[in-house]
C-alpha cells in the first residue's frame, strides 16, 4: 500500500467526486448522515453526493510575530517539542531544552521549560524555583532528566479523572525502556505515575521513541489515545495505542495513511479540533535527508530539511493525506532549511473568535532560534472553492438538529452563495428553493442562511434532507446546524 505508483498519486490528488457514474451516485444516495448539530469542516467529500466545478483547497497559516527566543543558559538553540493549550483564562506552553547540545543518547542534559500567556502573543517565563540549574532555582524549569525526555502534557477532560491528576503527560524514550505516565495538580509540579513503561516498541517495528510522543483523552471515542514514533521499513512513522484508565495501554500498530507515498514523519501533532472534536487533525513534521546546498551547517550538521504537512481522521486510526502540498514550508530564509526547523507545536489556540494561532520553530540549531506564531481563520484549514464562473454541490441526506444553518465562508466582491433544501429524493422543498434563499455575500465566520420564509428550520429537524449549494468565487470552510 505504501509503495503506490506516481500515477496513482496524481489521480488521488486530482480526484473530484463528480456526478459521472449513475450507479456510483445511486450507491452514494443510500448514505444517510446523522449530522445532529455537529460542525463539519469542508475537508473532503464526506457530506457530498455530487458536485460540479468546485475544488478542495488547503490553506496555509500566515506568519505573524516571533513570540519567543531562547537566550537563557538552560535553553539554547535546540529547544523543541512545544506543547500549547488553553487552560481557562490563560494559555500554557511546555517545551524541551538541551542546553549542552549533546546528542549522544544521554538524557540528563534535557529539561522541560514552562511559559504562559493571556493573548497567545506575549509569553512570560515565570521564575518557578523548583529545579536548580548552575546553582540557581531562578528559572522556568518544570522537569529534568528522565522525566523531561519528550514530555508532552495535556489537560485530562475525562469525567472520571482524579482531581489531583487534572494535568497528565507521557514522557520517555527507548533508553529508559519506553514511555511513562505523569500527573500534576497544577500543571507545574509533576510526579511520575507509572513505575514501569506503559508503551514500548516491539518487533516487527522499531523506533527510539525520541520524538514528541503525545496522549490525550479522546472524548468522542471514550478512551485515552497515544500517538508515538515508530519505524516502518526504516522510515519514521506514527503508531497508536489506547487506554481506558491511562495505566494499561493497548498498542494498535501504525496509523493507516492509505496510498500516500512513504515519507519520514517525525512528529505527529495530532489533536482533536476544539470546535469539532470528532475530527482529529494532524500536523506532522516531515523531513528529508537532503537540504539546500547553500544552507550554513550548524552542529550536528546532519543533512536534513523539514516542513509541516496536514492530515485528518474521523476514527483516529485511518488518516487522510488528501492534500499533498505542505501546510507550512521553510520559506526563503536559509536557516529554516536546517534540521528540525519548521517543526509545529502540538496544539491549536483559539486566540479570537476569528482566528486560530499555531506555532513553529525557526532557525533550529542556530543561536537565533525562535518560536514563530502563525494565524489561520477559524475553521480555515481547508475549503471547498468555487471559481469565478461558479459551481455547486449536493449533500447526501442529512438528519440535523437545531433551528439555524450557519456557514463559515469568504467570497470576493462579486462572489456569493445560496442554499436549497431538498427532500431525500432531491426535490426542492417549497419555500426553501434556491431562488427563495437570500443571497449570501461577504466574509463571515458564522453567517445564518435564510429563505423567503425566514431562517427558522425547526419544522425540518429530524428529517432526512439534502442541501444543495450554489457558489460563485468563494470558499466554504464549514457548516453547522445550531
Amino acid at each position: 500500500m505504501l509503495r503506490s505508483c506516481w500515477v496513482c498519486l496524481v489521480l488521488l490528488i486530482n480526484w473530484t467526486p463528480l456526478a459521472a457514474d449513475p450507479q456510483t451516485n445511486e450507491r452514494q444516495a443510500d448514505k444517510t448522515i446523522q449530522l445532529g448539530n455537529r460542525l463539519e469542516l469542508m475537508l473532503d467529500d464526506y457530506l457530498i453526493a455530487s458536485m460540479k466545478d468546485l475544488e478542495f483547497v488547503l490553506h496555509s497559516p500566515q506568519p505573524a510575530e516571533r513570540v519567543m527566543t531562547f537566550e537563557a543558559p538552560w535553553e539554547g538553540p535546540f529547544c523543541g517539542y512545544f506543547t500549547v493549550f488553553q487552560d481557562r483564562d490563560r494559555y500554557r506552553m511546555y517545551y524541551a531544552s538541551f542546553p549542552n547540545a549533546v546528542f549522544d543518547g544521554r538524557i540528563e542534559n534535557e529539561y522541560v521549560c514552562y511559559a504562559e500567556s493571556r493573548d497567545g502573543i506575549r509569553w512570560t517565563k515565570p521564575s518557578l524555583g523548583i529545579f536548580s540549574y548552575d546553582g540557581s532555582k531562578a528559572n522556568n524549569i518544570v522537569a529534568e532528566g528522565r522525566l523531561s525526555s519528550n514530555f508532552a502534557p495535556f489537560i485530562d477532560t475525562n469525567p472520571s479523572a482524579k482531581p489531583d491528576e487534572r494535568y497528565r503527560a507521557v514522557g520517555g524514550r527507548r533508553q529508559i525502556g519506553g514511555l511513562h505516565t505523569f500527573a500534576s495538580t497544577d500543571g507545574i509540579r509533576w510526579r511520575q505515575i507509572s513505575k514501569e513503561p506503559v508503551i514500548t516498541v516491539a518487533p516487527p517495528f522499531d523506533g527510539k521513541l525520541d520524538s514528541q510522543n503525545l496522549a490525550f483523552w479522546d472524548a468522542e471515542r471514550g478512551n485515552y489515545v497515544c500517538y508515538y514514533r515508530i519505524e516502518v521499513e526504516r522510515r519514521r512513522h506514527i503508531a497508536r495505542a489506547t487506554s481506558v484508565d491511562f495505566e494499561k495501554w493497548k498498542a494498535l500498530g501504525p496509523i493507516d495513511l492509505g496510498d500516500s507515498p512513504p515519507e519520514h514523519l517525525y512528529t505527529s501533532a495530532i489533536v482533536p479540533y476544539f470546535r469539532d472534536p470528532h475530527l482529529l487533525l494532524g500536523f506532522p513534521m516531515r523531513f528529508t535527508t537532503e537540504r539546500r546546498a547553500e544552507v550554513p551547517v550548524p552542529p550536528p550538521g546532519k543533512p536534513q530539511s523539514c516542513d509541516v504537512i496536514f492530515m485528518f481522521s474521523r476514527d483516529g486510526q485511518k488518516f487522510s493525506r488528501r492534500y499533498m502540498r505542505p501546510f507550512i514550508t521553510p520559506g526563503p530564509d536559509l536557516k529554516n532549511w536546517a534540521k528540525h526547523s519548521t517543526m509545529m507545536a502540538w496544539g491549536l489556540l483559539p486566540t479570537s473568535d476569528q482566528e486560530i494561532s499555531v506555532y513553529y520553530i525557526q532557525h533550529s540549531n542556530f543561536p537565533t532560534a525562535s518560536l514563530r506564531r502563525a494565524v489561520l481563520r477559524t475553521d480555515g484549514f481547508t475549503s471547498l472553492r468555487a471559481g469565478y464562473h461558479g459551481g455547486e454541490f449536493t449533500t447526501h441526506p442529512l438528519v440535523f438538529m437545531g433551528s439555524k444553518l450557519v456557514l463559515n465562508f469568504a467570497a470576493s466582491a462579486v462572489g456569493n452563495l445560496r442554499v436549497e433544501i431538498q427532500d431525500r429524493q432531491g426535490a426542492p422543498l417549497p419555500g426553501y428553493r434556491l431562488e427563495d434563499c437570500r443571497l449570501l455575500r461577504g466574509d463571515y465566520i458564522a453567517a445564518e442562511v435564510s429563505w423567503a420564509g425566514g431562517s427558522d428550520l425547526r419544522e425540518l429537524a429530524g428529517r432526512a434532507l439534502r442541501l444543495r449549494f450554489a457558489m460563485r468565487d468563494c470558499d466554504l470552510f464549514s457548516l453547522q446546524f445550531r
